[in-house]
């Protein structure tokens, strides 16, 4: 008989090598659990990286940019979901636009998630550091237990 306490786990990922360690352990909890997993990539678009400019012309490029990123994203994340995720296991993915800690507290709210796991450190990670800004953000902020890893 499995175990059912983590039923619904999001994963965030942002392609490092510990988003990758995160999914990887994700799915390992999801198997013993007859779980679900939500993975979640957060594009943000220049608009975010950028002040209002008050150039009309440029917000055309800044729709494209983003789109072109959210497209990679989602080409990258069947590619790591083919890879790791076995084929029964029940799976969304999801790519989202905006900023990253507040677009993981949304869908922690909204998908009524059990657990969510993350990589200790995004692609930005400061190795140092115990934490990565945004996991550490999402940990203080998130009303579901968040397991980090390696």
């Amino acid at each position: 008989m499995k175990a059912t306490m983590f039923q619904r786990i999001l994963v965030p990922v942002d392609f490092s090598d510990n988003a990758r360690a995160a999914l990887a352990l994700a799915v390992r909890i999801a198997a013993e659990s007859a779980g679900e997993l939500t993975i979640l990539n957060v594009v943000q678009s220049p608009q975010v990286f950028t002040a209002d400019v008050g150039i009309p012309e440029i917000a055309p490029v800044f729709v494209e940019v983003t789109e072109q990123l959210r497209a990679a994203s989602e080409r990258r994340m069947a590619e790591w979901v083919d890879e790791i995720v076995p084929e029964p296991m029940p799976r969304l993915l999801k790519v989202v636009q905006g900023r990253v800690v507040d677009e993981i507290l949304r869908e922690i709210e909204s998908g009524h998630y059990d657990l969510v796991v993350m990589g200790a450190h995004g692609t930005r990670g400061l190795r140092g550091a115990l934490l990565g800004s945004t996991t550490n953000r999402v940990a203080r902020k998130s009303p579901v237990p968040v397991l980090v890893t390696h």
